[in-house]
């Protein structure tokens, strides 16, 4: 069983970075939206699609930041994660991804819309379920990892990482896969446009700061450019970037696309 502090804070949390999370993918189908008109195939299957896919890359980078509130305050609280407490944990996940995610729904009953006679735009819940069938295995993967705690040393501190990675010991290794696909490629390069504006807007910013941050924002742009782009890279370089721009007041917008897009790479921002 969860304690009930531990899933308070997870979800004080949660209602923060999800109602963030709303706001930027307000603003993500509003773009599509006029990208669309302006080459006047608004109301075609195109648009349909890219809001279908726009919605099922919502649902992953939400359950991601669900599970990686848990991971936190797993980690500070020294929990074990048993199996008990992951399917605990899945559980609330799941529920919390409803609770908020209405706005979800909405786009998708709007996208069902835009051609009624449409056959290819299948129920809500297959986006749902694939992003939670997704998450729930990075946490399988967690369990299997901290199965290891009872053969570390004494006074071995466990790290739980977004993406349920754990480390046991001085000796231990752990090991992550990135997938850069079509959608995460798309979800990168819209959040560096914003970046790209914000730091060309921000009259208060330290020139070689500015030069080096859009310096990133570049070789990132040039990774996602290849046949199989370095995860890793792409990773440092968005981190990089977030760096810069969590520090500029008036760029919240371009920061809460960028950690979006860095969820579905695997890392998460603060």
């Amino acid at each position: 069983m969860i304690p009930t502090d531990v899933l308070s804070v997870v979800k004080q949390r949660v209602a923060l970075d999800l109602e963030d999370r709303c706001q930027a993918f307000a603003k993500e189908v509003a773009q599509i939206l006029v990208e669309m008109r302006d080459r006047g195939v608004l109301i075609s299957s195109t648009t349909q699609q890219r809001v279908l896919d726009a919605i099922g890359n919502e649902f992953r980078i939400r359950s991601s930041l669900i599970w990686h509130g848990f991971a936190r305050a797993l980690a500070a609280k020294a929990i074990s994660l048993d199996d008990t407490t992951a399917t605990d944990i899945k559980r609330e996940l799941a529920r919390l991804l409803d609770q908020h995610s209405g706005d979800l729904s909405q786009e998708h009953r709007r996208a069902r819309e835009v051609m009624r006679r449409s056959t290819e735009l299948g129920p809500i819940v297959e986006l749902r379920d694939a992003a939670l069938s997704r998450i729930f295995s990075e946490i399988d993967f967690a369990v299997l990892g901290q199965s290891r705690r009872s053969e570390a040393p004494a006074g071995i501190v466990n790290i739980y990482q977004g993406y349920g990675i754990i480390q046991t010991g001085t000796a231990s290794s752990a090991s992550l896969t990135i997938n850069i696909g079509v959608e995460e490629r798309r979800a990168i390069e819209m959040a560096l446009d914003a970046v790209q504006q914000a730091l060309e807007n921000a009259a208060t910013l330290n020139n070689g700061v500015r030069t080096q941050t859009l310096e990133l924002a570049s070789d990132v742009r040039g990774e996602l450019q290849r046949d199989k782009p370095n995860g890793f890279r792409i990773r440092g370089g968005l981190q990089g970037i977030a760096t810069t721009i969590q520090t500029l007041a008036a760029a919240p917008e371009a920061y809460q696309l960028l950690k979006g897009a860095a969820a579905l790479v695997g890392l998460q921002l603060p």
